[in-house]
């Protein structure tokens, strides 16, 4: 058992699988718009990480559920939201 394991207080063995497919929900709107500033700035990072990833954009409020079901629809593996509470609540 991994010290990571004995940790958690989990039997299992930890395998690390990095998601395959990445949809990131961002609400553009999100604190003025840093949101969106603040996506430039970090969308380097991510792509190095995830090389794929979809990015999908709020445009009303609710519209963070709706994207979600969406990608989990086409198969997204990992969820991530970026934005608010809001958002995140969502």
């Amino acid at each position: 058992m991994s010290a990571s394991n004995a940790s958690a207080g989990c039997n299992a063995p930890f395998v690390e699988q990095r998601p395959t497919r990445v949809a990131i929900i961002l609400n553009p709107r999100s604190g003025n718009g840093r949101a969106e500033r603040q996506w430039q700035r970090i969308e380097p990072r991510v792509a190095a990480m995830f090389p794929a990833y979809t990015v999908f954009r709020t445009d009303k409020p609710g519209g963070g559920t709706d994207l979600t079901r969406q990608a989990l629809r086409e198969g997204y593996d990992r969820i991530v939201s970026a934005g608010g509470d809001g958002t995140h609540f969502e």
